[in-house]
């Protein structure tokens, strides 16, 4: 802002909309299979194996909710939820089954490849990125700069949804449509990368420096111990957890540390001290 900038463009959103893998779906429908195998292999280029299965994964689900009639879906969702409890003894469940993550159904598929066009129009239309927009905006208003999303563009979206998912992944890389338009513009070292940086080891840090001032308010008599929104006391066993175990490999603790006590600083700011207040 100093030197008199005064909209800030962010890459918010850019996974989601440039790599969205509905296309796999309509794929399916069509037979090729073996194109849907070419891709989900190319992903392991791309990523780390782990994150390929999770791919895998959610292509498996996505396909299965695609069988399913309308009425029995949110009873796949609720038992998905059911089985796939995080691994952390805290109570995120009630949390997250009050908060939709998914956007409206999408009423008017496209032609030739509808679940592409209805996964990017719920990411869109999603309240959780809903919430994101609010949140970046607040932020970029604070510092006194307009914040921008090239990627929720609307023609962008609208290009997107109209086109075939393997246009956008071309032979199953990610993003190769944005790769590929630029790349007359980008340095070979960054057109050719197939990697993305990782700030685990930031986020860690910065969770293990705060711990002790996080520790003084997230009590067993915490406000989310009495709305039953996490078991009392459990934030010490998380706080030993993050003490002692190696955060080299991710920082899925760090974000959890840093969700529950902004949910704690959230619910004394609105709420009060106490639910009797």
């Amino acid at each position: 802002r100093s030197l008199g900038c005064q909209t800030l463009l962010t890459g918010h959103w850019g996974d989601q909309m440039m790599f969205g893998r509905g296309y796999l779906i309509d794929l399916a429908y069509k037979g090729r299979f073996a194109s849907i195998r070419a891709h989900l292999k190319e992903y392991l280029k791309w990523y780390f194996s782990e994150e390929s299965e999770v791919f895998y994964q959610i292509f498996l689900k996505q396909l299965l909710r695609s069988l399913l009639p309308k009425p029995l879906r949110p009873w796949l969702r609720r038992g998905l939820q059911r089985v796939q409890r995080p691994k952390s003894e805290l109570n995120y469940i009630r949390y997250r089954s009050e908060f939709s993550f998914e956007g409206p159904e999408y009423f008017s598929p496209a032609k030739f490849h509808p679940h592409q066009a209805e996964e990017l129009y719920r990411e869109a239309r999603s309240p959780y990125h809903l919430k994101c927009l609010e949140w970046n905006f607040k932020i970029g208003h604070h510092f006194g700069v307009h914040t921008d999303f090239p990627f929720l563009d609307v023609d962008v979206l609208q290009f997107l949804m109209e086109i075939p998912g393997e246009w956008q992944n071309h032979q199953g890389v990610p993003r190769s449509i944005l790769r590929d338009g630029m790349k007359a513009d980008l340095p070979t070292s960054l057109y050719e990368r197939n990697w993305k940086a990782d700030f685990s080891a930031v986020a860690n840090h910065n969770i293990t420096q705060d711990l002790e001032t996080m520790s003084q308010v997230m009590g067993p008599d915490c406000l989310l111990a009495q709305h039953h929104l996490v078991h009392g006391g459990q934030w010490v066993e998380r706080q030993k957890e993050i003490q002692s175990q190696d955060l080299s490999t991710d920082c899925l603790l760090a974000w959890e540390a840093a969700d529950l006590y902004s949910g704690e600083l959230w619910l004394r700011e609105f709420i009060g001290t106490s639910v009797s207040d």
